[in-house]
């Protein structure tokens, strides 16, 4: 776009503030107008973006938006796009030789590397919605898990494994978990992300995986992660990311070398009858459960039943596992009869 525009944005707690923002070059407009939305506290929350001839209502005019920046706003994609079907020559890697089933839901959010910064506003409401137990993201189920594991203090609890520690946060735009780990007593939050980030905020630091293995020996290891709806979505296309069966397997896999040796990592990933969804990501059932978890201690899970396991959807519930960056003598079964649910909360 080469007008000019800016967001209005009212945020309703005890009274209404209208906040503008600055769109400045270089910044998604997207980005800021769906997260500005998100921010409201109030259900129909109040967004308008402004240009010199009208002001649009957000959420009548979110989709429109997203549609005409598909041509307008970002850059050309110089790869093809994501296959919309899986092909053929990969169904038995990706489906476990057909022990599991696929479905269909399609998405191309193959966008080249862009810059993100949040305005230093929306950085100070997510440390409010944190303090007042908000969820923040669209895993509010899972915001709610971690309030629930965070209210233990004891020695052993992963709030005091945090304590003064640098965390690393896998795959984020929206500083969400990082702010919510300095505000639990994180000292520094660093983040792993694909896309070019800044928020300007003294306790975050945000490297691409290129540069953070480019470090080689000299890379910092940390005592605890986040991976929060990350792991289900690599090798499936979806993010321009290169087609690969077993990415989330190799994904946990270079996690175990993010991690100090017992460190531990909250991971959330959808639960249910096991499905490859292509292209958006990958449900777990009893059957790749237990096969994505095998090389980490499972210490304890929030948010999962057995049914659950059962259940045929294709957006799924994200239990919260809290697992641990050791070797264990025998992997964990996640089965109907298996010994996954002694550890279950």
């Amino acid at each position: 776009f080469t007008r000019d525009f800016y967001i209005k944005a009212v945020f309703i707690d005890s009274e209404s503030q209208q906040v503008p923002v600055e769109w400045e070059t270089g910044q998604d407009l997207r980005f800021i107008a769906m997260q500005a939305c998100c921010l409201s506290s109030e259900s129909t929350p109040v967004c308008y973006i402004h240009d010199e001839n009208s002001d649009v209502p957000c959420q009548e005019h979110v989709e429109r938006l997203l549609m005409e920046a598909e041509e307008q706003q970002r850059p050309p994609n110089p790869r093809s796009r994501p296959p919309r079907y899986m092909p053929q020559h990969l169904e038995a890697e990706y489906l476990d030789d057909f022990e599991i089933g696929v479905a269909y839901k399609y998405r191309d959010d193959s966008v080249p590397s862009s810059y993100y910064s949040l305005p230093k506003f929306i950085l100070n409401e997510l440390k409010k919605m944190v303090h007042r137990r908000q969820g923040g993201t669209n895993y509010v189920d899972v915001d709610m898990i971690l309030y629930q594991l965070f209210e233990d203090r004891s020695e052993t609890s992963v709030w005091q494994a945090m304590q003064g520690q640098d965390v690393v946060i896998i795959g984020s735009l929206v500083p969400w978990y990082e702010i919510f780990a300095l505000e639990n007593g994180a000292r520094h939050a660093y983040t792993i992300e694909y896309n070019e980030v800044d928020h300007h905020h003294p306790g975050i630091t945000t490297v691409t995986p290129e540069e953070y293995w480019s470090q080689g020996q000299d890379r910092q290891r940390f005592k605890v992660g986040f991976s929060i709806s990350s792991i289900e979505h690599d090798g499936l296309g979806r993010y321009g990311d290169p087609l690969d069966p077993q990415g989330d397997f190799r994904a946990m896999r270079q996690l175990e070398d993010i991690l100090e040796e017992g460190g531990i990592l909250l991971l959330a990933i959808p639960v249910g009858k096991d499905v490859v969804v292509w292209n958006i990501h990958r449900v777990y059932g009893e059957y790749r459960l237990t096969k994505l978890l095998s090389r980490w201690t499972v210490e304890l899970v929030i948010g999962l039943n057995q049914d659950m396991l059962q259940d045929s959807v294709i957006i799924a519930p994200q239990p919260v596992f809290v697992l641990r960056n050791t070797r264990p003598e025998k992997p964990v079964n996640f089965s109907s009869t298996g010994d996954a649910w002694r550890f279950v909360f």
